[in-house]
């Protein structure tokens, strides 16, 4: 019992990782209820859970906050511009309703699923590699859409992940306050191999840029096929 309530044994570093999971879903929930801020918040949890979870570096609440500072002003334009294509997608599909017997209309209703997963695909690699990189919008949205039209299966997994606990949520809503973390925690384990193969890593982290000067991630993506190790993280 002893051990187990020592702060550095494994038990309670497990809590502590626990502890900070749900500290990030709460932040997570409040600075994504405006809407225009999911992108700098989707973004800034996906950062703190590399950061605080996965490598012990700072407070969850303070990277959080820092990212999210960060993150705004570059994704804040992807967010209402998703949102408008997903609502006119469904717009469409509810003009054509009464329709609904014709082959055109099965025909656009699974075109339009098909887009409508491609968007959340999209969102989620956007969203993601802003939190990691120091990209340009338009390096972002290339990158997103490499990641997008890449790695099938990994792509599938990731969209029956969003869509199962979504589903989950919203049937066992006490959850809300736990998925979010859990999620963002699994989602690093999926993206960060598809990230090394697409980008190069060596002096591509936020925290280096002060250090290093400008990044070039744009030569990494070029050159992806030519390098056999992607390189490692620095410490």
């Amino acid at each position: 019992m002893r051990n187990f309530l020592d702060q550095y044994s494994r038990g309670m570093t497990r809590v502590n990782k626990f502890i900070d999971l749900v500290i990030l879903s709460l932040l997570f929930i409040a600075t994504s209820l405006p809407v225009i801020t999911i992108g700098a918040s989707f973004a800034s949890a996906y950062n703190a859970v590399i950061k605080v979870t996965r490598q012990s570096r700072g407070y969850m609440w303070k990277e959080y906050l820092t990212s999210l500072k960060d993150n705004f002003l570059i994704t804040m334009p992807a967010v209402p511009l998703l949102l408008l294509s997903a609502a006119g997608i469904a717009y469409i599909i509810y003009q054509i309703f009464p329709y609904r017997n014709n082959m055109v209309y099965g025909a656009y209703l699974v075109f339009s699923i098909l887009i409508f997963l491609l968007i959340i695909l999209l969102s989620v690699h956007l969203f993601a590699a802003s939190g990691r990189f120091d990209l340009t919008r338009g390096q972002l949205f290339g990158t997103a859409l490499r990641l997008t039209l890449s790695s099938p299966l990994k792509n599938l997994l990731l969209l029956f992940v969003v869509l199962g606990l979504a589903w989950i949520t919203i049937v066992f809503w006490p959850l809300i306050f736990v998925f979010p973390g859990l999620f963002f925690l699994f989602l690093t384990y999926l993206l960060e191999p598809m990230f090394h193969r697409f980008i190069n890593y060596e002096d591509d982290l936020k925290e280096e840029v002060e250090d290093d000067g400008p990044l070039d991630v744009m030569a990494g993506l070029e050159k992806k096929e030519e390098a056999e190790d992607p390189g490692e993280e620095k410490d």
